[in-house]
């Protein structure tokens, strides 16, 4: 009985183990080029405010995977640091992400360029916009050239293309299972691709050697 209940004990531990370590919540370095980086000044509900839009870098602390990001909110900021996000599939999530990750989907060739800041403005646009224009100059939220007094990075001929091909191409069934929004309740929500959770053998081989020991064990008493 000793046995039996010392194997009933180790299948737990795996079992435990195995949901620990496919959970989605772990440390993620965020490091960006600012070189690529651009100054829009925008309003969002009426309240005009300024942001930095460009693509960016997340890095799986574990084991050095790499995720191209892109801001999926605008009322926290982030910054170079390491986080702890959930990591949240988009079936999860309200369609405006499906669409965010669309784009980052279709217009993957803007990333890590200067003209990625085109894409987040985009992406912000089909996240917060709640008037159902997708427009750059009108609507809920709304890009302000002349605020602040600073130079504007002109998107216009950029966010005209991305705009057509959403709106004539965007597909709400498209298969995006690779992208995933990447939450913390205290910073900006970021989307891109999933950082995939990899499993260390060590432990599980070391409980599944043990399961065999004790198993030949009780072989050997029943004998």
């Amino acid at each position: 009985m000793y046995y039996l209940n010392l194997v009933r004990s180790l299948c737990f531990l795996i079992c435990m183990y195995s949901t620990t370590i496919q959970a989605s919540t772990f440390y993620v370095e965020i490091t960006s080029d600012t070189s690529i980086q651009s100054f829009v000044a925008f309003e969002l509900n009426g309240i005009a405010d300024a942001a930095f839009p460009f693509s960016f870098i997340g890095t799986h602390e574990e084991d050095g995977t790499i995720s191209h990001l892109y801001c999926a909110d605008l009322l926290q900021y982030i910054s170079n640091d390491v986080y702890e996000f959930t990591q949240t599939d988009l079936t999860e999530l309200h369609n405006k992400y499906h669409k965010a990750a669309w784009l980052i989907d279709t217009f993957s060739f803007y990333t890590n360029t200067f003209s990625s800041g085109a894409l987040q403005v985009a992406i912000w646009e089909v996240i917060h916009e709640s008037s159902g224009v997708f427009d750059l100059y009108s609507g809920s939220f709304k890009v302000l050239p002349d605020s602040f007094y600073l130079t504007f990075t002109d998107f216009t001929a950029e966010f005209s293309a991305i705009t057509t091909s959403f709106l004539t191409s965007y597909d709400p069934s498209a298969d995006l299972s690779q992208y995933a929004v990447f939450q913390n309740p205290s910073v900006q929500d970021t989307i891109g691709e999933k950082l995939e959770i990899s499993e260390p053998p060590t432990v599980i081989m070391l409980i599944i050697a043990m399961i065999a020991l004790v198993i030949n064990r009780l072989k050997n008493v029943s004998v």
